[in-house]
């Protein structure tokens, strides 16, 4: 079957933590079950679960309280690691202690059982996308609070209902125009934005950032 044009990537979606990573977050069982809730984006695999011929979906497999995929690895490169929310948590939506700070050695374990093979994952869809159609939709699927948690850059109050993610350089003119006229008024108020910070996705086979339609 030749690979769809089309490539959702599902990375908040899940709210398993594994037994052996739950003795390393500093919460009671009541406060991780409210983390998993404040900052899991539920439903979205089932939202955009499309038939394999339509679309190639890759789905990080653990919640994003154990590695969250669409950060950078580098703490150097990613705007969320001041606020203790890199690649690995170390606070809570709250700002308050999830976790200790890894070891430079636990930290490469994490990251080659999660991370990086996920990444491989996505790779792979993008550029079998890309050798069958020369390019590629990438559709990064998230949701958001009706109000900001405390650790988010923008608290405004006045947030849309959908918000359409956007790069200004992958994401083409045309595809916004299309979002608009699908969205037709009928689910309500809208933002077409930029990707906020942390909510990139990198295609490692060719190190470009492609922006997410969220």
């Amino acid at each position: 079957m030749t690979a769809p044009r089309l490539v959702v990537h599902v990375p908040h979606a899940s709210v398993v933590v594994p037994d052996d990573i739950t003795p390393e977050l500093a919460r009671t069982a009541e406060g991780l079950e409210h983390e998993l809730l404040v900052m899991t984006d539920r439903h979205t695999d089932a939202l955009l679960a499309l038939p394999p011929d339509v679309a190639t979906t890759v789905t990080f497999p653990v919640s994003r309280r154990v590695v969250d995929p669409e950060r950078f690895v580098d703490d150097a490169d990613e705007p969320m690691a001041t606020k203790g929310m890199g690649a690995i948590y170390e606070r809570t939506a709250a700002g308050e202690l999830l976790r200790r700070r890894c070891t430079p050695e636990e930290r490469r374990r994490l990251l080659a059982r999660f991370y990086e093979p996920h990444h491989a994952a996505l790779s792979a869809a993008v550029q079998a996308a890309l050798d069958a159609h020369s390019t590629c939709l990438l559709l990064d699927a998230h949701s958001f609070p009706s109000r900001p948690l405390p650790y988010e850059e923008d608290q405004r109050e006045d947030r849309p209902d959908i918000c359409i993610g956007t790069d200004p350089r992958h994401t083409p003119a045309e595809l916004k125009v299309a979002a608009a006229r699908v969205r037709g008024g009928r689910i309500g108020a809208s933002r077409s934005t930029d990707p906020s910070p942390g909510h990139s996705s990198r295609c490692r086979s060719t190190g470009e950032i492609f922006g997410c339609v969220r």
